[in-house]
């Protein structure tokens, strides 16, 4: 099934967005193990970039930065999710899904289409995450989107 009719057919059958918030993060974080945490230990953070050299690849490029001075500038993805922000552990990057100011000396992570991170931390509403063409095509129409 076309991904537009499957995220059109969950938007119907979730009437209460949170109850859709919490299906999307369980389908993101399952399987993973880290649904209801914050952190990864260090040794789980090495196996998931074992795992996924894409990501190990950007991890490593930011990494090898130096937020505001050289290297990767920023970040922007359409990923809902926080790997790439658990796989940098302690270094020091803020999540960016809506209109915020920019902490100094961090590298920013844009998460355009929302933020669905895994744990407790502040994500985005149901009303703020680009699922469906028409949600995406109504997000462009907006210039403070």
């Amino acid at each position: 099934m076309p991904l537009e009719v499957a995220a059109r057919k969950l938007r119907g059958y979730y009437r209460d967005d949170a109850d859709l918030l919490s299906m999307v993060k369980l389908m993101l974080y399952g399987l993973t193990g880290y649904l209801d945490r914050d952190r990864l230990r260090p040794a789980e953070i090495r196996q998931l970039l074992a795992k996924n050299h894409t990501l190990h690849a950007i991890s490593r490029l930011c990494r090898h930065s130096v937020p505001a001075k050289r290297g990767v500038l920023a970040v922007i993805t359409y990923n809902y999710d926080d790997l790439l922000e658990k796989s940098l552990g302690r270094f020091r990057y803020q999540s960016v899904w809506r209109a915020t100011v920019l902490k100094a000396r961090a590298l920013p992570i844009f998460h355009v289409h929302g933020y669905i991170p895994a744990g407790h931390t502040d994500g985005s509403a149901m009303d703020q995450i680009v699922l469906t063409e028409d949600q995406y095509n109504r997000t462009v129409q907006n210039p403070y989107s």
